[in-house]
This record gives C-alpha cells, structure tokens and sequence, in this order.
C-alpha cells in the first residue's frame, strides 16, 4: 500500500506542484482580497505571526482558488499555498493540523489532487521522524494527519476523478486504526466512507473508466459493509444518494449483476 501510495508521480505537467519562489509580494493575484491580506500580513511583527495568522491567510488563499478558477483569470491556490507554507518555515514556525489542512482544501479547490497526496505524506514522514518530544522544540515539522486531513486528500481524489487512489488512503487509514488499539485519529466514520463511495462514484463516470465497472463493485462492497457493522458506521442518506448517483445507463447491466435472482446482494 505505502509502495502504491509513494509511487505517485506528483513532479508531471498536468498536477506538478509549483515550486515557491522568491517572496509572497513578489507578484499579485487577480483577487484582491488575497493581495490586501499580503500587505496586511506584511505590517505583523514576528511576535504576531502564528498559526492563527497563517490558516487565516490561507483561508483566504482557498476561497480564492475557488472564486478564481478561469485560465485569463485564475488564483493558483497551489502555488500561493506553498509559498505561505515556505515562509512559515522561514520563520520557523510549524504549521499545525488546522493549517494543514486549511492548505489541502485550497488544493482541493484548485482540483490539484497530487498535491493533496504529496501533502498528506509529507505529514506522515514528518510525524514518523520526529517522534521524539525533544526533536519537535528544535525543529519544523508537519503535523501528524489525522481522519479530517485524510479525509480531504480521499475527496480530491475522488473530485479529480482518482477512485484508485482514493480507496488506497482508506485502506491506509485502516490499517492505522488497526496498528494501534484506541488510537481513533484515523478511525474512519461515515464522512470518510461516504467519500470513498464518492470517488467510486465519480471514477465510475470517467470517459477513462473500464467498461467492467469495477468501481461500481467496489462501492457496492463498502457500502454492504458498512450495513453489516464492519466499519463500525452505518450509511446515511448521502451514503444511498451517492451509489444511486453511480448507476447510469452505462452502467445498469453491471448493477443488475451485482444481485441474485432472489433480489439479494452478491457477496463479494
């Protein structure tokens, strides 16, 4: 799984992550908001400069990348997210799990789902070599990902049309879950699982998507165990909706075959 994961070419042309360059105020954005927050930023003294700053600032950086999505006119959350996070690092100032993850749903807006994964691994990396209390007073580093950062990483996938990727990070999260009893940080509940079933969904509509409908079978199979108690959650209302969203006329023979002449669900 871990080998799948950092396999993931997140340096080619259609998501490489841009690299951060030079100063913020370097260049504007076509947003104003985002400019004014800049120069805003410019005027804190470094004794005002924290985490509370940075999401806020980031914050922006994502609603921007949503409002300014069109090519003549467009706000690179990517990248403008990544220049902030290099110069928290310049003031050494270690970004926590809310600006994370503040930063990955400017990604998700910017549909750039490599970053979001290259992002959630880092967090992972990071936590893994700085276990020790006295590492984390003397060095930056990455939080350590928790169900929402997961999350949001699982619904870009899913947006960006990534099931394979997608389940991946659930499957990862699982065995989290799993290594360490009690530890529920990475529990996945229904908002996750939902997620995962959107990204069956979404890959399921994809002009690439294989003609067996092998995404189809596999939300069928979350969502049946999720019914039968082996997530621990039960579907709700979004859970249904999602699968039903999945089944066109493309793909309706494949459902039917997903039942028994007795109008049972197949066990897969």
């Amino acid at each position: 799984l871990m080998r799948k994961l950092g396999s993931i070419d997140v340096n080619d042309e259609e998501n490489k992550i841009p690299a951060a360059e030079g100063s913020l105020l370097d260049e504007s954005s076509p947003c104003w908001q985002w400019n004014e927050a800049l120069e805003l930023l410019g005027t804190f003294s470094p004794s005002q400069l924290n985490n509370h700053a940075y999401s806020a600032l980031l914050k922006i950086n994502e609603r921007a990348a949503e409002e300014y999505c069109e090519a003549n006119l467009r706000h690179n959350g990517v990248k403008w997210g990544m220049a902030v996070l290099d110069k928290m690092k310049k003031d050494k100032i270690s970004p926590d799990v809310v600006t994370c993850s503040t930063l990955m749903a400017a990604f998700d807006k910017s549909r750039n789902w490599k970053a979001s994964v290259s992002l959630l691994n880092a967090m992972d990396a990071s936590s893994h070599s700085n276990r020790s209390p006295k590492v984390h007073e003397t060095k930056w580093s990455l939080p350590e990902p928790n169900r929402f950062t997961y999350s949001l990483a699982i619904s870009t996938c899913a947006r960006c049309e990534q099931g394979d990727i997608a389940l991946l990070l659930l499957d990862k999260m699982t065995a989290l879950s799993n290594d360490i009893v009690g530890d529920t940080r990475t529990k996945p509940n229904t908002w996750v699982y939902n997620a995962a079933l959107l990204a069956c969904a979404e890959s399921n509509h994809s002009p690439c998507a294989k003609a067996n409908n092998n995404h189809l079978i596999t939300a069928f199979g979350i969502l049946e165990k999720m019914e039968n108690g082996g997530f621990d959650v039960a579907p709700d209302t979004v859970s249904y909706n999602t699968i039903l969203s999945a089944i066109d006329e493309s793909s309706f023979v494949s459902a039917k075959e997903l039942y028994d002449e007795s109008g049972n669900r197949k066990s897969y």
